[in-house]
C-alpha cells in the first residue's frame, strides 16, 4: 500500500490522536481491572469474617451446651443420691420396726 505525500501529512496526526485514545483506553481498563479487584477482595474479606463469627457462635454453643450437661449431670446425681439415702433410711427404718427372732423352725417377724 502506498501513500501519497499529500496523505501522509493527514495520517500522521491523526495517528497521534489514535494513540491518545488507545493510552486512555488502556487506562480506563486497567482502572476498572483494578476496581474489580478491590471489590472482590472487600468480599472475601467480608465472606471470612461471617465465616469466623460463625465458627466462634459454633463453639459457644458447644462450650454452653457442654457446660449446661455437666450441670444437668451433678443436678441428676444430687437426685439420685438424695434418692438413694431417702431408699436406705426407709429399709433402716423398716429393719428398726420388725424384729427377726428363730425359735427352731420357725421365723417369727414382727411389724
Amino acid at each position: 500500500m502506498t501513500i501519497n505525500p499529500v496523505d501522509m501529512q493527514v495520517v500522521l496526526p491523526k495517528t497521534e490522536q489514535v494513540n491518545k485514545i488507545q493510552r486512555g483506553l488502556q487506562q480506563q481498563q486497567q482502572t476498572e481491572q483494578q476496581i474489580q479487584e478491590q471489590i472482590i477482595q472487600q468480599d472475601i474479606k467480608r465472606r471470612e469474617q461471617a465465616i469466623n463469627e460463625m465458627e466462634k457462635l459454633k463453639e459457644k454453643k458447644i462450650k454452653d451446651d457442654e457446660k449446661e450437661k455437666g450441670q444437668q449431670k451433678k443436678h441428676d446425681k444430687r437426685e439420685m443420691h438424695g434418692n438413694d439415702q431417702g431408699k436406705l433410711a426407709e429399709i433402716k427404718e423398716e429393719d428398726r420396726n420388725s424384729e427377726i427372732s428363730l425359735n427352731g423352725h420357725r421365723v417369727d417377724i414382727k411389724i
